[in-house]
């Protein structure tokens, strides 16, 4: 993603049994000459390895002036060692 200067926001919170990371910074999504994405597809298929569907991981643009990530995976608790 391409942007000016402004601010970027960082979210973590917990959905209905999901953590959400959500990250936004002023741009918009544009490819690079030569770009495969195959880093993105890589991550998601990581995700996907494993969490299943119960993972995801989206790139958008948000009225038109800013790009949002979001990763969101099941919220999981362990005992501590």
């Amino acid at each position: 993603a391409q942007g000016a200067e402004g601010l970027i926001q960082a979210r973590v919170f917990s959905e209905g049994g999901s953590l959400v990371v959500r990250m936004s910074n002023p741009g918009r999504i544009r490819s690079e000459p030569g770009s495969t994405g195959i880093g993105w597809g890589n991550s998601r298929d990581r995700l996907a390895l494993l969490f299943g569907e119960q993972a995801s991981l989206t790139l958008e643009e948000v009225n038109g002036d800013r790009v949002r990530m979001e990763a969101r995976f099941p919220l999981v608790f362990m005992e501590p060692r």
